[in-house]
């Protein structure tokens, strides 16, 4: 885990620490479950509602999705927190952030290799890959706009 050595509280004014943490959660993931597991052996309740909520694939491919994003923006907030923050010079590093995050958007091997990073995630802990559900109402036709419920 690149000397972590435990998970860091979020920062809610620091952008850099929220891609720290991410990266950090997702390193240690076998780890939280192996925990929670353990807390939820012993009984806690709250253990087992977070080991529940994490131990699907929604979960895992956001936080794999999260922290791709955050570590794509942590140049620029290193930049505009820096002592001698021209903002012209701000203003171009923002465009190339700007610039490279539509363009991965579009890029099928950059989002092959978040959902491959995420299934190795996942993996070990026997949590399959799955879609989301969807109600089997209303699937293949319009929604059309009505007066009355």
């Amino acid at each position: 885990m690149e000397s972590r050595t435990k998970l860091r509280t979020l920062c809610e004014t620091r952008w850099t620490s929220r891609a720290d943490s991410l990266y950090t959660f997702k390193t240690a993931f076998p780890v939280v479950i192996h925990a929670l597991e353990q807390l939820e052996d012993d009984g806690d309740q709250k253990a087992k509602q977070y080991l529940s909520a994490i131990m699907k694939f929604d979960f895992i491919i956001s936080l794999v999705i999260a922290e791709h994003i955050m570590k794509s923006t942590v140049y620029l907030s290193v930049f505009l927190q820096g002592k001698e923050c021209d903002l012209v010079e701000a203003m171009k590093e923002c465009k190339v952030v700007v610039d490279v995050l539509p363009q991965e958007r579009a890029d099928e091997s950059v989002w092959d290799e978040l959902y491959q990073s995420a299934v190795d995630i996942g993996q070990p802990l026997n949590i399959q890959e799955s879609m989301p559900r969807r109600v089997g109402r209303q699937c293949h036709r319009d929604n059309h706009p009505v007066d009355t419920p």
